[in-house]
């Protein structure tokens, strides 16, 4: 399947971004880092603050999502083409969606300015498992 996207290259960012004129077929499915084991659509983006956006993310089939723990990340791939880790912040027992919040760093290497400029509902983004390096110790 080919999924449509005006974009135009950009390698200051090392990918996409986006722009009306030219029109990119990218394969959907194809993910560039091999830990990127889910592809998640966008049901909702918001901007929550100057420069944040949030975005809650969920399978395209309503399913559930792998479960995680307090303090969990995953690693998305951003229309860029670059994967960059975000804090999951919705509630461990909310198994339907994950939601990241993103600021735009104009000063960063590209990965938070493809997501808060070019990241739409709809979209399909490759995601990784929930994983927590920082657990928090049950008897702590």
């Amino acid at each position: 399947m080919l999924v449509e996207r005006f974009a135009r290259p950009n390698a200051r960012r090392g990918g996409l971004c986006g722009e009306r004129g030219k029109i990119v077929f990218m394969k959907a499915g194809q993910a560039l880092n091999p830990e990127l084991v889910l592809t998640l659509r966008v049901d909702r983006a918001a901007r929550i603050a100057d420069e944040v956006r949030q975005f809650e993310l969920v399978a395209s089939d309503s399913t559930e999502l792998p479960a995680f723990t307090p303090g969990a990340h995953i690693l998305v791939q951003a229309p860029s083409g670059v994967t960059r880790r975000y804090s999951l912040t919705n509630a461990p027992g909310e198994r339907a969606r994950y939601v990241i919040a993103v600021k735009r760093e104009a000063n960063g290497r590209g990965g938070s300015i493809s997501m808060v400029d070019d990241v739409n509902v709809g979209d399909m983004l490759h995601v990784s498992m929930p994983r927590n390096e920082f657990e928090l110790a049950a008897n702590a």
